[in-house]
């Protein structure tokens, strides 16, 4: 087993493809399904013997990548984030059934992106970044929040999304959204790039496609954090960073009649009862006051949920709170 444990660093690295990792002179493994179901004799391993394993079939008529990975030359390299590994990798669909699908959402797409792209012109922007959260930065948000969803089908809980007005459609994500990338973007119309370790950031992926001339790019200020408007306005320099406070893609779902923006959520507050929640609201402010005050601070506003929730126990679906 240690010299099987060797191969890892190799394959999570993403510098040795499957099939090289495979045909190994020291094992015949195949990550990443290597070390389930070993034989009885127990020195399969040392010959290079390792017999084919159930998971591994599963994986694969689950999802139809596995195999493909295993036997294609380039192996892992398709999913490092460059532009013509990502576009092999989205030529990958599990069933047809699922491409059908894909192509029936395609030309939907393809309308709002026409009609995002008018918007961005008449406004002089030249792209529009779209975060998956909401002005709470919640990494779950609600149906009405949804836009990276609704001007690109991911329905993934991480990404970014960068539409620019002479064509260009990006979605950043990490390595956990890939395969589900493949599957519900249009490889004619989206160029998928993935972020990691030893991989382009998120800013530095849209400097790339934003290309070396000036652009002014676009972002709504609510779903924006300070540390991402930071990050992203030293990042994609030379461009310029414009913080817009109902951006294109917010006025045109709101005019969607054929697809109408969700109402914001209205659902009762709940109070927790102290046995619950360890300590009362009332006590906590308290705390909370003392805190301010010790450090010369007049008010504290709170916006994230979680901590809404936990500053006047309850459980709400939008509040911001101000604590004086």
């Amino acid at each position: 087993m240690g010299a099987a444990v060797a191969l890892l660093p190799a394959a999570t690295a993403f510098k040795t493809p499957l099939a090289s990792v495979r045909q190994s002179a020291t094992l015949g493994l195949r990550p990443p399904f290597s070390f389930r179901g070993t034989t009885a004799a127990g020195d399969d391993h040392a010959r290079g013997t390792v017999r084919a394993k159930p998971l591994a079939r599963a994986w694969s008529a689950k999802h139809g990548r596995f195999g493909a990975l295993v036997e294609d030359p380039a192996g892992l390299d398709r999913l490092r984030g460059g532009r013509a590994a990502v576009a092999a990798g989205l030529r990958m669909t599990a069933t047809s059934e699922q491409a059908q699908v894909q192509v029936k959402g395609a030309a939907q797409i393809e309308e709002r992106l026409g009609q995002l792209r008018a918007g961005l012109k008449d406004e002089k922007l030249d792209a529009l970044i779209v975060l998956s959260g909401d002005a709470h930065h919640s990494e779950y948000p609600s149906e009405r929040d949804r836009c990276m969803r609704y001007i690109s089908g991911f329905t993934g809980s991480a990404g970014t999304i960068m539409v620019t007005a002479d064509g260009g459609s990006f979605l950043v994500t990490d390595g956990r959204y890939t395969i589900q990338a493949a599957q519900e973007l249009d490889p004619a119309t989206w160029e998928v790039m993935q972020t990691g370790a030893r991989m382009p950031t998120m800013p530095e992926h849209l400097r790339k496609a934003l290309g070396s001339t000036p652009k002014r790019v676009a972002v709504e200020a609510s779903t924006c954090s300070l540390a991402t408007w930071k990050s992203l306005e030293k990042e994609l320099q030379p461009h310029v960073l414009v913080a817009l406070e109902q951006s294109p893609l917010a006025k045109q779902w709101e005019s969607d009649a054929a697809s109408p923006r969700p109402k914001l959520p209205s659902a009762p507050v709940a109070v927790h009862p102290n046995k619950f929640a360890g300590v009362s609201a009332a006590d906590k402010l308290s705390q909370l006051r003392s805190a301010l005050s010790k450090e010369g601070a007049e008010a504290m506003a709170i916006s994230t949920l979680d901590e809404v929730d936990v500053c006047v126990c309850v459980c709400v679906c939008v509040c911001v709170c101000v604590c004086l």
